[in-house]
């Protein structure tokens, strides 16, 4: 892959919940467009959430000036477009009026609900700045609990073509649970009937800025540079999504019915279960692909291997989205 041109995004800001009222009144998503400086032949739009206390930026992540470690430059340097967002009361994405009424699976409906409002955004970009249409085919990206967000929403509205799941999968922390959270693993039901409680037990607001001690290592080795670069991107973190993807098997009946192709992306210093352990969740994909990056912790893109990473993940969109036009 070619060194990656930075492109410049175009900001945008979608409902939540169109014409909603009472307790998720006000919620809205806000999004940062990419698009490239020429659209590619068969072109391919890839929708990212970032993971909990990460704002969008991470999508867009420059460390000492190298775009080489952003995932939005890679992808539109290829001529595809780029959507990353930020989830309901994170970062300037507005929250509702009443912050634990937004549980997991209802952020999943606020993606969801937002994607015709992104899609016709992104047509008319497309029509203004190449006379063309917009990209027929897209791909959810989400990194740890985005992942989390990500699976939820394809698993429950099936509105992607493929699935990109970094540091995240349905087995969740179990060794960061409390003793009340640990109650619910392989409880699904009660595991989201539950939530708002759980989350409010466990931090006390909706969207805390979560932050780790100094000297903290739990996301594997970053490098100091790196660090940094990711530490300007820090955002408040959804509570209720931040206990329910750590719960083990709690995402496992939306994981099943992904039947989408999926790319499961690992660091081999990071957090959770071994990767192998994360595939048989996915019982109804149609393709599955592990990757696991030599020398990498969780932050994925903030090490040496990022442009290997998006070589790999763009080749294999191609592969994956051609299984999908070709299956019956």
């Amino acid at each position: 892959m070619s060194d990656p041109v930075r492109p410049r995004a175009t900001e945008f800001t979608a409902p939540a919940f169109p014409g909603g009222s009472g307790e998720l009144e006000g919620a809205m998503v806000a999004a940062s467009l990419h698009f490239p400086q020429t659209l590619a032949a068969d072109p391919v739009t890839w929708f990212c959430a970032p993971g909990g206390s990460m704002g969008r930026g991470y999508f867009d992540l420059s460390i000492a000036g190298d775009a080489a470690h952003s995932f939005a430059a890679a992808m539109t340097g290829k001529g595809d477009v780029v959507v990353a967002i930020n989830p309901p009361g994170v970062g300037d994405s507005t929250p509702p009026a009443d912050g634990f009424a937004l549980t997991p699976a209802r952020m999943g409906e606020a993606v969801y609900n937002c994607m015709p409002v992104w899609s016709e955004n992104i047509s008319g970009e497309c029509a203004r700045r190449y006379g063309r249409r917009a990209p027929a085919r897209s791909i959810a990206v989400g990194h740890s609990m985005g992942g989390g967000l990500m699976l939820l929403t394809q698993g429950r509205h099936a509105c992607f073509d493929a699935l990109v799941l970094m540091g995240a999968n349905a087995e969740g922390l179990e060794w960061a649970l409390t003793e009340s959270e640990r109650r619910y693993v392989g409880d699904a039901p009660g595991a989201h009937a539950n939530i708002a409680a759980l989350a409010r037990d466990r931090f006390g607001a909706p969207f805390p800025l979560f932050t780790l001690p100094e000297g903290a290592n739990v996301f594997g080795p970053t490098p100091v540079q790196a660090a940094a670069a990711i530490s300007t991107h820090q955002a408040p973190m959804a509570a209720a999504l931040a206990v329910l993807v750590m719960i083990p098997q709690v995402l496992a009946p939306e994981a099943a019915r992904v039947t989408a192709p999926i790319c499961l992306v690992f660091g081999d210093r990071d957090i959770g279960v071994a990767p192998a352990q994360t595939v048989a969740a996915f019982k109804s994909a149609l393709d599955l692909t592990l990757l696991t990056l030599p020398d990498t912790g969780h932050m994925h893109f903030a090490f040496s291997s990022a442009p290997t990473l998006f070589a790999r993940l763009w080749a294999w969109s191609r592969s994956a989205l051609n299984q999908t036009a070709s299956a019956p």
